[in-house]
Parts: C-alpha cells; sequence; structure tokens
C-alpha cells in the first residue's frame, strides 16, 4: 500500500485546534474565578509536545515496522517497560521486587492480548503491522 493510504498526517496546526477546547474551558474557568486554568494551560502545552515528539519516534516505525518486525516488537517491549515502571513508582508504598512484581503480569497481559488480537481476531498481515500492533499493546494496559 502507497503510504498516503496507510498513515494520516496531522499537522502542528491541527493539533493545536484540537486543543482549543481546553483553551475555552480555561477561560471560562478564569471568568468564573474557579482557578483551575493555570493547570489546564500547562497540561495543554505538556501534551502538545509530548505527541509532537511521539509523533517524531513513531513515524519511522509505522513507515518501516511492516517491514522490521523486531523494530515494532522493541517499541511494544519500550511501552511495557514504560509502563511498569509509572505503574511501580507511583504507588504510595513500596516493597522489594516492586517493579518486577507490575512487569511480569503487565508483560503476560500485553502478550496473551496481543496474541489473540493478531492470530485469532484481526489476522493483520504480516502479523506485526504496526498500524494494528502499536495501539493495541497500549490498549492492553487499560
Amino acid at each position: 500500500m502507497p503510504e498516503s493510504e496507510t498513515l494520516v498526517d496531522v499537522s502542528a496546526i491541527e493539533i493545536l485546534i484540537s486543543m482549543a477546547p481546553l483553551v475555552i474551558v480555561a477561560l471560562i474557568s478564569n471568568k468564573l474565578n474557579l482557578g483551575i486554568e493555570s493547570p489546564i494551560i500547562v497540561s495543554t502545552i505538556r501534551t502538545f509536545v509530548q505527541l509532537s515528539i511521539l509523533a517524531y519516534i513513531l513515524d519511522p516505525i509505522f513507515v518501516k515496522g511492516v517491514e522490521l518486525w523486531w523494530l515494532v516488537v522493541g517499541y511494544c517491549c519500550l511501552m511495557v517497560l514504560l509502563a511498569s515502571y509509572e505503574g511501580s513508582a507511583r504507588s504510595k508504598y513500596y516493597i522489594d521486587g516492586q517493579f518486577w512484581m507490575v512487569l511480569f503480569p503487565m508483560f503476560i497481559n500485553v502478550v496473551v492480548v496481543a496474541l489473540f488480537a493478531f492470530f485469532v481476531v484481526i489476522k493483520p498481515e504480516p502479523r506485526w503491522d504496526p498500524q494494528y500492533v502499536i495501539p493495541i499493546v497500549g490498549k492492553a494496559f487499560f
């Protein structure tokens, strides 16, 4: 398939426009003296920066990942590692080996969901097509 059929190009302007409702809520918050406009503006800017960085990371994976299975699997492993770290680091309580206690079940969950999704339900060709694998593996955390 040509690249134009598989990837949707979203410009920085379009991302900024999509954040307009948050800016409107911040303006309403300011008008009503709710005091939540600062966190909304900071979160909006942070989201824009994070999505921009993520786009630069994911673009080559989506383009080359159809041919290079290890690139997709590597990114999925990175997602599992980061999610495990975040899940174990944000807890109020800590026990020895907590990271590994989060990583192991999360990894098993992702593998089971991925195998079922890609070999039974969706059956993409190739099975590691990043267009399907990355969103579904990311969704397996929730």
